[in-house]
């Protein structure tokens, strides 16, 4: 309706935005569900990651400008097969997780796509406080979490849960006051 009222295109790109966020809120709580169930339903098509990449950064541009998050994405044109909304929430649960460590003091995100024969590999770093000690090692089972003022600790958990259904792995590294990098690992050719 307010595309309607309002024909213009600045009015066309935020009614556009709402509406992807409206899907992507949709999708978490399916996520959540696939999570509670123990299974995440993959919808895979052929997915070219850059562009997930430039649309993670649209729908996001918003929320880092007011967090004082600089974000940095180096792409290239890497094609696999994955669901493109999960690798959306990934990409969501990371980053915001980062973000959400800045605690509203400003800090830097850095993406870089990166592909070899087998891989397309998401590097995710971040300038942050870095992962506590004492949650590294349970870091990716559910609900654990923290310093956050809100949030379930399932971030990371659905996270691992959509790679490893995409037949690829996670892992990460961290150092106290320096940051993490997470690695995300997905086949370039169907896995069985």
């Amino acid at each position: 309706m307010l595309q309607d009222l309002h024909p213009d295109e600045e009015t066309a790109e935020w009614c556009e935005l709402i509406q992807l966020q409206v899907q992507r809120m949709l999708g978490m709580a399916d996520e959540v569900l696939e999570f509670s169930r123990g299974n995440a339903v993959l919808h895979k098509k052929t997915v070219n990651l850059s562009h997930t990449l430039q649309q993670f950064e649209k729908l996001n541009r918003v929320y880092f400008d007011s967090t004082h998050v600089d974000l940095v994405v180096q792409t290239a044109d890497v094609i696999i097969e994955a669901d493109e909304n999960k690798i959306l929430r990934v990409l969501q649960n990371l980053v915001g997780n980062a973000v959400e460590a800045f605690d509203g003091k400003g800090g830097k995100v850095e993406i870089v796509l990166e592909t070899d024969e087998k891989w397309a590999k998401i590097i995710i770093s971040d300038n942050g406080p870095g992962i506590p000690e004492s949650i590294r090692e349970h870091l990716f089972d559910a609900f654990v979490t923290f310093g956050k003022r809100s949030g379930t600790g399932l971030g990371t958990a659905i996270a691992k849960s959509i790679i490893d259904a995409h037949g690829g792995d996670i892992t990460f590294e961290s150092q106290y006051s320096q940051g993490t990098t997470f690695c995300l690992r997905l086949p370039r050719i169907k896995t069985e």
